[in-house]
C-alpha cells in the first residue's frame, strides 16, 4: 500500500468513528489533544499523521492503533514486511511495520520496527492494562519507562505496562530491528 491510499485509508476509517459516536470535531480534539484543523486534515486525506498523532487518537477513542491502518477482514492474514507501508517518526530514524492488527477475538498487535542510530522516540501512554512486549533480534534497544532505563541486546526482549509515558532509544552505531506486541485486554 503506497502512502496516499494509507492516507484515503486513515481519512475513512477516522471519519466512520467519529460520525458513529456522534463526535464533532471539537468534540473528537477535546478528546484526543490532536487540533480541529489537524483532524480535519486528516479526514479528508490531506495530511500524513504522524505516528505520534495516530497514537492520541486512537488513544482518545479508545481503539487500538491498527483501526486506522490495517485491513482486517481476512480470515487469514499473511505478512511480508516488503508489502507493507511503514510509519516514520523522528526525523526517519524510528520506522514502524504494522504487520498484524488486533481483530475481534485476537486482542493484540504486532509489529516490526527499525531504529535508525540516533533514535530517540517517545510514547504517549496507551490506554489503561495495555501492555507492550519487545524482542530484539538486531543491534541494541534502550527502554525508557518512566524513571527506569532497560537495555536489551539482540535475543533479549522486555515485558511492561504501556499506561505510562515510555521511549525507545538506539545508541548504538548500528540499525536495531525488533519485534513489538501491544496486548489489549479490555477489549
Amino acid at each position: 500500500m503506497d502512502y496516499q491510499t494509507l492516507n484515503q485509508l486513515i481519512a475513512i476509517r477516522l471519519k466512520n468513528l467519529r460520525v458513529h459516536r456522534q463526535l464533532s470535531l471539537d468534540r473528537l480534539s477535546e478528546q484526543t489533544g490532536v487540533s480541529k484543523p489537524a483532524l480535519a486534515k486528516i479526514e479528508t486525506g490531506a495530511s500524513n499523521p504522524t505516528v505520534s498523532t495516530l497514537w492520541k487518537i486512537a488513544k482518545g477513542l479508545n481503539v487500538p492503533f491498527t483501526t486506522f491502518v490495517s485491513d482486517d477482514t481476512a480470515d487469514i492474514q499473511v505478512a511480508r514486511e516488503r508489502d507493507t507501508t511503514p510509519l516514520i517518526e523522528d526525523d526517519g530514524k524510528y520506522i514502524v511495520y504494522p504487520v498484524f492488527p488486533m481483530t475481534g477475538s485476537q486482542p493484540f498487535e504486532m509489529y516490526t520496527v527499525q531504529l535508525l542510530p540516533g533514535c530517540d522516540y517517545w510514547s504517549h501512554p496507551h490506554q489503561s492494562g495495555v501492555r507492550e512486549t519487545i524482542w530484539v533480534y538486531q543491534g541494541s534497544l534502550t527502554t525508557k519507562i518512566q524513571k527506569e532505563s532497560i537495555v536489551t541486546d539482540a535475543q533479549e526482549g522486555v515485558s511492561f505496562r504501556a499506561d505510562c509515558p515510555h521511549a525507545y532509544i538506539n545508541n548504538s552505531p548500528e540499525c536495531t530491528q525488533l519485534l513489538m506486541t501491544i496486548h489489549y485486554p479490555n477489549f
